[in-house]
């Protein structure tokens, strides 16, 4: 049952929600109740600024209705997130004025909702809250070990160690930073870095997956519009620079946008202004700009497919982060810090290290994760280091495999010598495709190739073929 006044929180996933409006309250608490968070609903502010004030609730998001039938709290929002501190505040409210929710931002709102909202959107948007300040797991969400921590900026190596100095020196400027790296590799935390250590670290990151955004909606997501701009457009929706106001956006795989999308954000950059769709009015913004790629932007302005001009804006200060196989001493390190996040009772056996290190991990940090996430569910460090070891085989077989093209035909020689080098060559490489498809299973191997087994024994110690590829 959802009390008026004051109902039980809990200190990791807690959430104060402040509405005048008994019924819509009441519908929200509910909600968020059975989703698993423990809600404190309140009829107004002032209640539950004394309850801060007096420590008896600690939320991890607070749900603020800034209308009242008293007065309206979005003149008070400054004063109001003094009183919430680094606590997330979510402005849920009937005022669909632009100019309202970008003063909301700007005093430090989190974010702002338009009622009516869906119970989906609304959770979504809590729990992005909560995961961005890392105090709390949303609900619902497996946790052994506390709260789930982003992965740490590891510079032991000597290259990351002269991209933390760049970054150090560049941290408290507003220039645009542009990040190069393979995916996994860890650009993400490179622009949580950056933001962390700049002067706008009190408000949220902004962050945009460019390569999830169809073209046809890349200009609304970022710029937003006004009613009426196309069907459906029933109302103003600012886009995510007017979000970002006064505070930082990350663009991820911005090689991805479209030509349209481009042209915008070239204006962004230059004039600190753009049009919603469907507008001829002007929006100021001051953002700054952070990019990440793993594309050759460089060719990709060759092929037509981005622009000159936008590369050079962005390419202000370019940071290039190394793959994980060129920093094979960073592995352990990674490696403790994921037994930490997912289950610290675990070890970091030395043949599951050893593997670790034989193998150049195509998927970089995040492949590695994923690897560590599951060695602490299943507990089988055997079972992860025959994996690694037949990954191992199947990437050397990529690097040593040949290709019978015409450039590799010798112009000369005995025509018998050659041919029997060239059998012996695709034989080998077929026995080792063979045992890499039947993971060693060498019964099953020779089944397939129609030999004995005898004879497969034979071949594999002629041709020195070994799991590890030696």
């Amino acid at each position: 049952m959802i009390n008026d006044n004051v109902e039980q929180n809990g200190k990791n996933r807690s959430i104060l929600v402040v509405d005048d409006e008994e019924g819509f309250r009441r519908f929200i608490a509910r909600n968020l109740t059975e989703s698993g968070y423990d809600v404190t609903a309140l009829a107004d502010w002032t209640t539950g600024k004394k309850l801060l004030e007096q420590g008896a609730i600690e939320p991890s998001v607070v749900v603020l209705e800034p209308s009242s039938r008293e007065h309206n709290c979005l003149e008070e929002l400054e004063s109001i997130k003094q009183s919430v501190g680094s606590v997330p505040l979510l402005i849920l409210s009937f005022e669909r004025d632009p100019g309202s929710i970008v003063t909301a931002i700007q005093k430090g709102a989190a974010d702002y909702l338009v009622k009516p909202v869906s119970m989906d959107r609304l959770n979504e948007t809590i729990c992005k809250l909560i995961e961005t300040r890392g105090v709390a797991q949303a609900p619902h969400t497996r946790a052994r070990s506390g709260p789930a921590r982003a992965v740490p900026f590891i510079c032991q190596n000597s290259q990351m160690k002269r991209i933390r100095e760049t970054l150090d020196q560049v941290a408290q400027s507003t220039v645009p930073v542009l990040v190069h790296g393979e995916s996994g590799v860890g650009k993400e935390i490179i622009a949580r870095f950056l933001h962390e250590k700049s002067r706008v670290s009190h408000r949220p990151m902004v962050k945009v997956n460019c390569a999830a955004l169809p073209s046809d909606l890349a200009e609304n997501e970022l710029f937003g519009h006004v009613r009426g701009a196309f069907t459906g457009a029933h109302s103003d929706r600012p886009g995510k620079f007017e979000f970002a106001h006064g505070a930082t956006i990350f663009l991820d795989e911005i090689g991805e946008f479209s030509p349209g999308a481009q042209a915008k954000l070239l204006q962004v950059l230059q004039d600190g202004r753009f049009t919603r769709l469907g507008s001829n009015e002007e929006v100021e913004v001051d953002v700054r700009v952070l990019a990440a790629t793993n594309r050759d932007l460089e060719k990709e302005i060759e092929a037509k497919n981005f622009r000159a001009d936008l590369y050079y804006r962005l390419n202000v200060v370019n940071i290039e982060i190394p793959p994980l196989r060129d920093r094979k001493d960073e592995i352990p390190l990674f490696c403790q810090h994921f037994l930490e996040k997912f289950d610290s009772s675990h070890k970091l056996e030395k043949k599951m290290l050893d593997c670790f290190m034989r193998y150049d991990w195509p998927g970089n940090i995040r492949e590695l994760e994923n690897l560590m996430r599951r060695y602490t569910v299943l507990g089988d460090s055997d079972e992860i280091c025959t994996q690694i070891e037949l990954q191992i085989e199947r990437l050397t077989l990529k690097k040593t495999e040949v290709d019978l093209s015409l450039d590799e035909i010798p112009t000369s020689g005995s025509l018998k010598k050659v041919a029997k080098e060239a059998a012996a060559r695709v034989e080998k490489s077929l026995i080792r495709r063979t045992l890499c498809r039947t993971n060693w299973n060498k019964w099953q191997a020779a089944k397939e190739l129609e030999i004995s087994y005898k004879t497969l024994l034979t071949r594999i110690d002629q041709y020195q073929i070994t799991p590890q590829g030696a």
